[in-house]
């Protein structure tokens, strides 16, 4: 939602990811640098113990479509934070100074994406195993490391990949160039 100044909380920016302290440079240091991610994974492995070992009631319950609803109603959430963002900002601007209540509105939002994070690392643990032996930590690493291999196979471009035969180092990527490689790789993904 755009506001009647043409600003909003959905448009990109440059500074898009400025709240991150720094970029990790490799995986190894992902687990350093954001150190609650790995907070929230083992939240969400603990939760999901068996009851016996100390595991919660209600996540035991929970199957992979009642996950799924639940994450739908943080999507939503997520999208009302955003506009109540957008309406601050329009305010704001228009009355200069009140900092307060836009601070107040990104930290919801902030809480609203900590809920998606957690509702998705949620559902992933209660994807059906492929190996009734393989434990919560390998599934997880399973789906993160097939989404991550996703991206990488669709953004052959990125320099941070080492990519190869395409890549044009120091030549920026458009806009229109990035959606083809991603819609090129998809294609050849489902062929």
């Amino acid at each position: 939602m755009t506001s009647a100044l043409g600003f909003s909380a959905l448009q990109p920016t440059r500074s898009r990811w400025v709240h991150l302290k720094s970029t990790p440079q490799s995986a190894e240091d992902s687990s350093h640098e954001f150190p609650g991610l790995n907070e929230l994974a083992n939240t969400v492995e603990f939760l999901n113990r068996p009851l016996d070992r100390g595991g919660c009631p209600w996540t035991n319950k929970q199957t992979v479509r009642s996950l799924v609803k639940h994450l739908q109603g943080e999507l939503e959430e997520v999208k009302e934070a955003l506009d109540a963002l957008d309406s601050t900002l329009h305010l704001d601007m228009n009355n200069a100074g009140n900092v307060s209540n836009y601070e107040a509105k990104s930290n919801l939002l902030a809480e609203e994406c900590g809920d998606v994070l957690f509702n998705a690392l949620m559902l992933c643990a209660a994807l059906p195993t492929r190996n009734l032996a393989s434990s919560y930590k390998s599934d997880m690493d399973d789906v993160a490391l097939r989404a991550a291999a996703k991206i990488r196979r669709r953004t052959p471009y990125m320099d941070a990949w080492g990519a190869v035969g395409g890549n044009r180092s120091n030549e920026a990527v458009t806009m229109e160039e990035a959606q083809s490689a991603w819609q090129a790789a998809k294609r050849t993904e489902d062929a």
